[in-house]
Parts: C-alpha cells; structure tokens; sequence
C-alpha cells in the first residue's frame, strides 16, 4: 500500500484521540465530510488497514510476543558486553519484559504498553466506516458492500489481537464470561466509560464480523494482484482459527474444508516453499500484512521491519535469538531448518524475516498450511484418525519428503499436530495462544531470564492492562495477579 500524507490525516481524524472515545461533534462533521464520498471512503479503508502496521501490531510485537513461550530468547549480543539486565534501551527492554514475563502495568521503557491504544484507534476507524459505508450513494453497490465486509474484517483482526493479549482464552472458563475487553462498535461520547465485556460477547462479534466479511467481501477488494486486502477467502480462515479457540471442531472443519476446497491458493512445495519466504512471494499465503507503508513517499527512507531487528537473519546485534528448544524440534533433514541461519556470533537466527538494507518482509497474516493442520487438529480432536493424519502429512511430508508417513492415533496424534504447529508456523504468533487454548505449561530449557517455566493456568498467560486505559476508563477492571 502507497503512504500519503492524506491516509495519515486521514488516519488520525478517524481515532487519534487518547483513549478509543471519539471527541466532539465537530469531529462527527468532519467525519461526514471525509467519508461522505466514495473516494473518501477508499481512502479511510487504507487508512483502516494501516492499523495492521503499527509496530506495536503486526510490525513487530504482535506476531513475535507470542514466541516468548519457548521459541526465542534473549541475545547476548544485543548490547556490547552482553549487559542484557542492565540495559536500559526501549528495544531491549520490550523484550526483556516479555521473556522474563515481568511486564507491569506501567510498561516502562517499553513500547509493549502501546498496544492497547492502537488496536482502539483502529476499532474507531473500522466502526466510523462501518456506519458511514451504508449512507453512500455512489460507487457500485457491489463495491460498497464489498467495502463494508472489509471495515466488519478489519474489526474482528483487532478484537483478536486485544483477547489474545489481555484475556484469557475462550475455554478459560466453561461459559466464556471471564472479563475480555470493552466493546466498541460505535463512536462514544468522551463520557462514556464502558467495562470490560465478556470473552464471549467479543467473540460472538468476532464471529458476526467475519462472518458478513466473508459472505460479501467480493473481488472489488483486490486493488492490485498481491493477497495484501482481505478477501471471503481470508475472512473464512480466520473463522477457522477463531472456531479452534473456541473448540467448536465441527465448525473448524468446515470453514478450514471451504478454504481448502474454493480458494485458488495451492499448497508451496520443495524450494519454492523456501524461495517464497525469501522473496515474500510465497503462493500459499492467503493474507499478507503489507508492511510496506512505513516507507516515506518518495521511497528514500531506509526502512526494515521490525520481525527483522529483532530475530532477522543476517542481524549481527539482534535483541533475540532462536531457542534450542524449538530448533530441537526439527529432525535432521527438514526443510524447514534452511529457515534458519548462525549470524557468526552464535545466534540462531530467523530467515522468514532477513535483515537487508532498505527492506521490508510483509508479514503472512494466514497461510494454507495453517488451515491444513487446524483441520487436522479438529479432525482428530473429533476421532476421525484418518483425516487428521491426511492432513498432518501433507505439511510433515513436505518438509520431510524422505521420511515415513506418521501413523499416529489419539493423544500422540493430537500432540505431533501441535508439535507441527510450533515447527510450521514458528514465529508467525501462535504459540502462546496455543500453549493456552490447550491448557499446556510453558516449559523453557534454554532459558536466559526468570521464569524459565509456567504451571498452567498462571496470571501470566496475558499482559496487565495499560495503566493509561485504567486511568483513562475507571470502569476497567485489572487482570488479575496485577
């Protein structure tokens, strides 16, 4: 996506403000004034979408925080001397906290508290177009609603991403009614202070959200030939993954099938598998986050994204490395080990993401390797064994082509699903998430902080919420342990 100066006004008019209220009724105004058009509003939906880069987002904290249970570790030569616990540099520091699991509410020195905010900033423009988009009389009603199914999209992304961070998952409690985050889907006045809705009632939004995306998204939405706008394709996955953490299988089943079956996405294979990473061409991605917007107009600003600075191959002072924990996941002759790389200094470091001057690595949102073992989890969380090792074998296959079939059944099979899940899908952001939807401990052998190991269930599992949101809203109620 180009960056113009018009989508960053554009961006802030729609949900600068410091909490996630909107201001005054002169801002109402000039709402209908931006979005008052069709061209206003393609403008607004970038802007929308912009919400995905910040570096608190897909950037770089969201995707690679999950991998603090097991999968990355502090580099000792993130700073000269190896003074990691004395160090007090932001990006250090974020990290640090992270892996340590110490962040505290006030999140000092860290960028880790930011989150919070920009996923409201960006549940305001999402709910601004979503009222707006319906009131247009222009453009083609096939682009409006593909519009709309866009903005719904949008929404149930940064709704996710708030659960994921600051609730615990779904199945926490029987019933889903432990405190998720306050729902917003309209502009509120500066007064209103509205409490922390249940997990279900966000998800029962999520749901409705993807499933209208799904459903009316339609080709007017592809801007150019690259899966960087969302698509019924890329709605309907997330619906899948949406459903696992509910642990509704029947329905994993079936929105994972209809991706599977419908979509023109093609599994990668062989050295296109690893030759798309390299070049962020890789065919089997259904979303890529286009990271690209952080460039300045005239494209002169040197820029790499964040997943490079911090775990990037080719990064002689990352923050993090790769831990022996996960790259004693990978048997001898896989792949998937061509995915990482010693920089010389003796980090295993990350070649998803490579740091090279002047670059950027778009982040794969949603791959169709995903959905094969989602179904696979789902079949085989259902007794239907066969199924669930078709799939199985088809992603440990491809890495594997030399190697036997697994034959697995039961408990083992549900495990080497998920073992599969934390080789494939490394740092792609879900292996937390994982290790709670699946009530698992976070068990660390290469451990360089504290609290190398976490019983389930543990407070830690999720962040503290922002002390400015508590400040700014008194109705939010603190997770507990913090």
């Amino acid at each position: 996506m180009k960056q113009l100066s018009f989508l960053l006004l554009l961006g802030l008019l729609l949900g600068a403000c410091d909490d996630f209220l909107d201001v005054s009724p002169r801002d109402e105004l000039a709402k209908q004034d931006a979005l008052g058009t069709i061209n206003g509003v393609r403008a607004a939906m970038v802007a929308a979408y912009h919400g995905l880069t910040f570096q608190e987002h897909y950037r770089q904290i969201y995707p690679l925080y999950p991998e603090i249970a097991g999968n990355m570790v502090m580099s000792q030569n993130a700073v000269g001397g190896g003074d990691i616990a004395g160090s007090q540099n932001v990006g250090i520091v974020t990290w640090r906290d992270f892996i340590n699991f110490s962040q505290t509410p006030l999140y000092e020195n860290s960028v880790g508290g930011s989150l919070y905010a920009q996923l409201y900033r960006m549940i305001n423009r999402c709910n601004d177009l979503i009222a707006f988009i319906p009131q247009l009389t222009e453009g083609s009603a096939e682009e409006r609603t593909s519009l709309l199914g866009e903005a719904h999209a949008l929404r149930a992304i940064a709704y996710l991403s708030l659960l994921n961070v600051y609730s615990q998952h779904y199945t926490f409690t029987s019933d889903a009614r432990h405190a998720g985050v306050p729902l917003v889907t309209r502009s509120l006045s500066t007064s209103a202070q509205p409490p922390r809705a249940s997990v279900g009632e966000v998800y029962a939004l999520m749901i409705a959200d993807l499933s209208f995306a799904a459903e009316n998204i339609g080709p007017a939405s592809q801007r150019s030939s690259k899966p960087i706008w969302l698509s019924s394709c890329a709605a309907e996955a997330l619906l899948a993954r949406i459903e696992a953490y509910r642990e509704n299988w029947p329905a994993v089943i079936e929105h994972s099938s209809g991706v599977i079956n419908n979509c023109a996405v093609a599994l990668s294979s062989g050295q296109s598998y690893l030759s798309g990473w390299a070049n962020v061409n890789l065919s089997e991605t259904i979303f890529y986050v286009d990271l690209q917007e952080y460039l300045s107009d005239d494209g002169s600003e040197a820029n790499i994204s964040g997943h490079s600075l911090v775990i990037g191959a080719g990064n002689q002072q990352p923050v993090c490395r790769v831990s022996q924990d996960l790259m004693r996941l990978f048997p001898p002759g896989d792949l998937r080990l061509n995915l990482y790389t010693d920089n010389g200094l003796g980090d295993t470091l990350c070649a998803k993401y490579p740091l090279r001057p002047n670059y950027i690595a778009n982040f794969p949102m949603l791959r169709l390797s995903e959905l094969y073992l989602l179904r696979a989890e789902a079949y085989a969380e259902t007794g239907n064994t066969m199924q669930a090792l078709e799939d199985l074998n088809r992603i440990y296959l491809r890495a594997n082509p030399g190697a036997n079939p697994l034959n697995l059944s039961g408990p083992a099979l549900l495990q080497e699903i998920m073992l599969e899940r934390r080789r494939e899908l490394a740092f792609e952001g879900h292996l937390l998430f994982d290790l709670a939807r699946k009530k698992q401990p976070i068990v660390r052998t290469d451990c360089t902080g504290s609290n190398c190991s976490l019983t389930y269930p543990d407070y830690r599992y999720v962040l503290p919420l922002p002390a400015d949101a508590l400040i700014h809203n008194p109705a939010l109620i603190q997770n507990d342990g913090y």
